[in-house]
């Protein structure tokens, strides 16, 4: 018996602009998702039948049929944390990386072809698609700033020793699929030669241009330590999301009560509708205040920054 394991990712930046730049920033942390692999006649548990992993074990029976696979969540359901994309990253990363894992040899995975294949399995009818920022993140680990149009993707050390990111869960979920469905971004080429003809049938969408401006900033401080500026530059990007209608109600409301606790110095909901899960950017020394804080307010302490954990990885157990 073996098992792999992929960690939660949370969107610290980006959550919609990567649908049209492929520019994100992404944490990987604890606890992580597992995949328990045994031998067995093919069955697959913890993974909803008509869920693109299912679909992607279906079309990859000939493969699967030796192994029983079990898929462990830690968050039990909880929305925010990437379950869905881990379901189908560690499907893919058995079947792409079985060779390395029998032999107990180091894995090394073409990212390319597992990110072509994930986008083709969860390819909507309707809406943008989702980008897997978050798939080539939990397989990277740590703290990750991406572009996917350039294949660029660099693992950060955090530079800041007085701060530190908090994550808390809201105990609401967000189904990403059924919000791309209901929302549209204004492709950059929209006025182009091509689509002029068009533009004054169809609707443009909104724009992200102000949140990659805003996103650019973040990461030029991030880069050069400017703390002063990158934690304004995630209050300001938590405003332009709200700005466009992309933040929940509910969500708004534990913000504007977060941020009145001692030390906090930014807050913003991260992923769709940052429903699931809030990042609270704050001073160290103030640790307890934020926890407590956030707990008393009904919200859940997932972790922060130091739980940052590695990208993909597998361990025999004897049975």
């Amino acid at each position: 018996m073996f098992e792999l394991s992929l960690g939660s990712k949370v969107f610290l930046l980006g959550e919609y602009q990567v649908l049209q730049e492929g520019t994100a920033f992404l944490a990987i942390l604890e606890p992580r998702f597992k995949l328990v692999v045994k031998e067995g006649i093919g069955r697959l548990g913890g993974i909803p039948t008509e869920s693109p992993a299912s679909k992607y074990h279906q079309q990859n029976q000939e493969f699967f049929k030796e192994w029983d696979l079990d898929f462990l969540d830690p968050h039990q359901g909880a929305g925010g944390f990437g379950a869905s994309t881990a379901q189908i990253g560690l499907l893919q990363g058995l079947k792409e990386g079985y060779e390395a894992i029998r032999t107990h040899s180091q894995v090394e995975f073409d990212l390319k072809k597992i990110h072509r294949k994930y986008l083709e399995l969860v390819q909507p009818e309707q809406g943008p698609s989702p980008s897997g920022a978050d798939l080539l993140s939990q397989f990277q680990g740590g703290l990750i700033e991406l572009n996917i149009q350039s294949g660029r993707i660099q693992k950060q050390a955090w530079p800041f020793a007085d701060i530190q990111v908090y994550f808390f869960r809201t105990g609401k979920k967000q189904a990403t699929h059924e919000h791309l469905k209901k929302i549209k971004i204004k492709n950059k080429h929209y006025l182009s030669e091509e689509s002029s003809n068009q533009s004054h049938l169809e609707d443009p969408g909104q724009s992200v241009d102000d949140l990659v401006m805003v996103y650019n900033k973040a990461i030029e401080s991030f880069h050069h330590c400017d703390r002063d500026l990158f934690t304004q530059s995630i209050q300001d990007y938590h405003k332009e999301l709200d700005k466009r209608g992309w933040v929940a109600p509910e969500t708004m409301d534990w913000l504007s009560k977060v941020q009145k606790l001692n030390g906090v110095l930014a807050a913003k909901g991260c992923g769709a509708m940052g429903a699931d899960v809030i990042a609270v950017v704050a001073k160290k020394d103030c640790a307890d205040d934020v926890i407590l804080g956030g707990e008393s307010l009904g919200l859940q302490f997932v972790g922060n920054l130091d739980q940052r954990t590695e990208g993909f990885t597998y361990r025999w157990e004897e049975l």
